[in-house]
């Protein structure tokens, strides 16, 4: 028999696993490992569609130019002082009329009915109270007024045919909703008189941008919003807007196209008779300005005159009488002379 090997004397052991030797670094290495590698083929982008914007503006223009021009519903800012006629006035318009007003200013109500009786208008005045309910009873809470103010105005824009139900529409005043913007809960800011200010610049710049939309319908809007006045030394008048903080003031003024001062005026009818008082809406001889600071801090001026966006300047009197259906009448009837022949008759 064969001889075999002799066992080994060593116990079989798991072998070390030891850790791998670093190749050194080169010039070569370093190169090859910053080298890229080689990219994958990119998938095939999609194709992408542009859609371009495409307009007719020949057939527009032709249209355009194919329908005589009318002058705009009224957009108007009537200011004054106190018991100078703005109520008065909102009862003389020439269509039936839907008013916002508050009890914090009940007369207002009642002024738009001696203007509706005294010039024999025979239009209807539908009073919606902001903070006063369909059944009488009070609203005190400022949040709930504010609440009412913007579910009546969504109603009326989502109303089909606002604008024959109610041609006319009036706030009166905005110096009577501000005295609920400095209790508005949603708004904190350092003192009253700041948070003041900015609540009632945020929530008539809310109203007009809303009233906005339903001019657009054709409503006919007017506001009317309370000014100190002086008279200078010319007979001019001068007006600060009486509302808190230079930012309310500007969006107001700057919102409105058409913007008439209440007050009234002696006059004589008949030679040898005694001057009587009458109503008036004053577009020469006025100006406006309110200054403040900015939620900056830096101190501003805005100015304004009196003016109806359809009429030009020059052409403007000094006075009309203070009463809305008149006044869009003239508004009408100068925008009409002004028209050459040909456009007038649509020749």
């Amino acid at each position: 028999m064969a001889n075999l090997p002799p066992k080994s004397p060593l116990k079989a052991v798991k072998p070390v696993t030891s850790a791998p030797v670093k190749a050194p670094v080169t010039t070569e290495t370093v190169e090859a490992a910053e080298k890229p590698a080689s990219p994958m083929p990119a998938p095939a982008a999609k194709p992408v569609t542009k859609t371009v914007a495409v307009f007719d503006f020949a057939a527009f223009k032709a249209k355009s130019v194919e329908l005589p021009p009318k002058p705009k519903p009224l957009l108007m800012l009537v200011t004054g002082r106190r018991g100078g006629g703005k109520s008065f006035s909102l009862g003389t318009c020439s269509g039936d009329l839907i008013l916002f007003c508050s009890r914090q200013e009940h007369h207002s109500y009642q002024a738009a009915l001696a203007g509706k009786m005294k010039s024999g208008n025979p239009h209807s005045i539908t009073p919606m109270w902001i903070d006063k309910r369909e059944d009488d009873t009070i609203i005190d809470d400022a949040d709930q007024v504010w609440q009412r103010v913007n579910d009546r105005l969504e109603a009326l824009i989502n109303t089909p045919d606002v604008e024959k139900l109610f041609p006319f529409l009036a706030f009166d005043s905005l110096n009577a909703f501000e005295r609920y913007t400095g209790r508005i809960a949603n708004v904190r800011v350092a003192t009253q008189f700041q948070k003041t200010a900015e609540a009632t610049s945020n929530l008539i710049q809310f109203i007009i941008d809303k009233l906005l939309r339903l001019h657009s319908k054709g409503m006919h809007i007017i506001v009317t919003m309370a000014s100190e006045v002086k008279e200078r030394p010319d007979g001019s008048l001068s007006l600060v807007p009486m509302l808190t903080g230079y930012r309310a003031a500007d969006e107001v003024i700057g919102s409105f196209p058409d913007i008439a001062v209440a007050t009234c005026v002696q006059v004589v009818e008949n030679e040898g008779e005694a001057a009587k008082n009458q109503h008036v809406f004053q577009f020469k001889n006025a100006e406006g300005s309110k200054s403040g600071k900015k939620f900056g801090g830096e101190m501003a001026t805005t100015t304004f005159t009196p003016r109806l966006q359809s009429i030009p300047e020059d052409i403007l009197g000094q006075y009309l009488d203070a009463n809305i259906g008149t006044t869009i009448q003239y508004i009408e009837e100068t925008f009409d002379a002004m028209l050459p022949q040909n456009t007038q008759t649509g020749e």
